[in-house]
């Protein structure tokens, strides 16, 4: 491979890669996000082990919404993890095909590429869903103050 080869296969790498950087700083964001539901929702099992019969009913409620929210930010994570694998895919297809130079991948990567985009618009769609879902945590907690 010559050396202006070698240029344009990095060339046309770039733009995933600046894709992995996102969906990477999105797994970041999300993972941090779903350790404040798991330790809540540890605090809330020493509580409900220490409470009274009515406080147990409403902390239960709420350990359930804390839970149904890490199953969300769950597969929130999963999503972009999948979004990640088929970026990666992107890069090394284009990298053997622009190597080889031959288009006997390009539907491969195309797809991967498409793939990609569809598993992070999941994951931010399972991230919106999350926040709804903290929004009825937070109702539950302004209806104990009546």
């Amino acid at each position: 491979m010559y050396d202006a080869d070698f240029v344009q296969v990095l060339q046309a790498s770039i733009a995933p890669c600046v894709m992995i950087s996102g969906v990477g700083l999105l797994l970041l964001s999300f993972s941090n996000r779903l350790s404040r539901p798991l330790d809540r929702v540890r605090q809330l099992k020493k509580e409900y082990e220490k409470a009274s019969d009515p406080q147990k009913a409403v902390l239960f409620e709420q350990i359930e919404i804390f839970y149904r929210r890490c199953k969300i930010l769950r597969n929130a994570v999963g999503a972009l993890t999948v979004s990640l694998f088929f970026i990666s895919l992107v890069i090394l297809v284009l990298f053997v095909s622009l190597t080889v130079q031959t288009y006997f991948f390009r539907p491969l990567m195309r797809a991967s590429f498409v793939l990609s985009i569809l598993a992070m618009i999941i994951g931010v769609v399972f991230f919106f869903w999350d926040v709804l879902v903290t929004l009825k945590s937070i109702r539950l907690e302004i209806r104990q103050l009546r």
